[in-house]
């Protein structure tokens, strides 16, 4: 037993920690602080069910850890969390206490996200969007890394926060049912807690769906539809017309929105054009991912007779299985590319990569779906020659390829794969012109970039409240 420091604890006999996450940690200070920190840690996570039951006093104990070296990094982030929970209550509501908050704004709309690099691009137009505009935005993102060295930036962004699924998913249920708040936005429909939360909140509030791509494509290849949660779904959120007409064909007729977001790299004034790297760099595909097709297009570049000339990229950081890695280095090594093939395992920071791109020479992509759109558009800014698919086949059907179609919507000029196949060598291939690339940057700048995806945030959350 022990009285919170007010006498000593007795640890004579060996003892476990009351939290598994707990189990790796060491001493960073003294043993007694290393304990206390432990038990005030137990006491935070297991007294109540959630953090959103915790009172004063529970509150006082966290501002007691803040900035202690000792504290788990998960806890360092709930103090955060709490730091902003009086913040979020005044303008969400607190509902645990002073009932309804005052309506202050026409529209207010909750978004719901995981930690993924498209979050930060999400968090910053949230944030914008408020700046602008009478609506009001709140970003919840689950914490969990869906890239191993990545996590979004909030700090300076004030309308985002971070929540634990396992600790803080009633707090975000109630956040979402309260009355103040006119719809709720789901950023991609991966995982469960995600599509628990739609069939929770059901008909109480107008679920909207931005879809991502895999979220989509990903339950049709495995043929299981997500129907049962697709029947909680007011609209759906994308700017591929071809996504639409796929839901419409699988589910039925959704109110369809064109929204998107903005791409890391590609806000704000045109850049300063950086020298290509020779040799020249190829990217192969965004992600480990096999609906890249790596492997056809690895195929196809060994063809080339000026190959050798040449360095292949693969950024294969994230969705890439022992299996596929093992039939990437396979293939590579029977081509003979093997000393002009690298594969980027460890995630490339936004900026990072927007450099890459801007010294590279040509991005090659293959998706059978709408994919990897911000790199195309990245590379498309950059000046390269990209490459995408005109026609693909789904259900046995072939279909002009959403992303092609996306990019002929905006005047944007990607090169047909199918020109890449006729080729002989890399080097016939006609380098981007300065001026097409200006239009380009132009083009994505006024139609993609920060104001214009923010006006359609606003436009899209005015229907949704109709």
């Amino acid at each position: 037993t022990t009285k919170l420091g007010q006498e000593n604890m007795n640890v004579d006999l060996p003892f476990m920690l009351p939290l598994s996450e707990q189990d790796d940690t060491s001493v960073q200070t003294e043993f007694s602080k290393w304990l206390m920190v432990r038990t005030v840690e137990a006491w935070i996570l297991l007294k109540d069910v959630t953090t959103w039951l915790s009172g004063e006093q529970e509150r006082k104990l966290l501002g007691g850890l803040e900035g202690n070296v000792e504290v788990l990094p998960m806890v360092a982030e709930w103090i955060t969390l709490f730091k902003k929970t009086s913040k979020s209550e005044a303008v969400i509501g607190d509902v645990t206490n002073t009932g309804i908050a005052e309506k202050r704004s026409d529209i207010k709309i909750v978004h719901l996200c995981f930690n993924h690099v498209y979050a930060q691009s999400l968090s910053d137009l949230i944030e914008f969007v408020n700046e602008i505009s009478d609506q009001e935005h709140y970003l919840y993102i689950e914490r969990h890394k869906a890239i191993p060295d990545f996590s979004v930036d909030i700090s300076n962004n004030d309308h985002s926060y971070m929540f634990d699924k396992s600790v803080h998913i009633e707090q975000i249920f109630e956040i979402c049912k309260h009355a103040d708040v006119d719809a709720v936005m789901m950023h991609g429909l991966f995982f469960n807690w995600q599509k628990s939360l739609v069939k929770s909140i059901g008909a109480e509030k107008h679920i909207a769906w931005k879809l991502w791509g895999g979220d989509l494509y990903n339950p049709l290849k495995a043929g299981s539809p997500i129907y049962d949660v697709m029947k909680h779904i007011d609209s759906v959120h994308a700017r591929v017309e071809g996504d639409f007409e796929i839901i419409e064909q699988t589910y039925g007729k959704k109110e369809f929105c064109r929204f998107g977001y903005t791409f890391p790299g590609l806000y704000g004034d045109l850049p300063t054009m950086l020298e290509k790297e020779f040799p020249e760099t190829i990217i192969v595909g965004n992600s480990g991912d096999p609906t890249n097709n790596h492997l056809d297009i690895l195929e196809l570049l060994a063809e080339k007779d000026d190959v050798q000339n040449y360095r292949i990229l693969l950024p294969v950081a994230y969705n890439l299985t022992p299996n596929y890695r093992e039939k990437l280095v396979n293939s590579i090594k029977r081509l003979g590319l093997g000393k002009i093939t690298k594969l980027h395992e460890k995630f490339i920071h936004p900026n990072e990569y927007f450099e890459i791109m801007m010294k590279a020479g040509m991005l090659i992509t293959a998706h059978e779906r709408q994919q990897a759109v911000g790199s195309i558009l990245t590379s498309l800014y950059s000046g390269n020659n990209t490459f995408v698919k005109k026609d693909i086949v789904f259900k046995g059907e072939t279909l002009v390829n959403p992303t092609w179609r996306f990019l002929s919507d905006h005047e944007l000029q990607g090169q047909p794969y199918e020109e890449l196949i006729e080729a002989s060598s890399l080097s016939e291939i006609q380098k981007v012109s300065a001026a097409l690339t200006k239009k380009h940057q132009l083009i994505i700048r006024d139609k993609i970039g920060l104001k214009a995806r923010g006006n359609e945030l606003i436009k899209v959350s005015e229907t949704m409240v109709k």
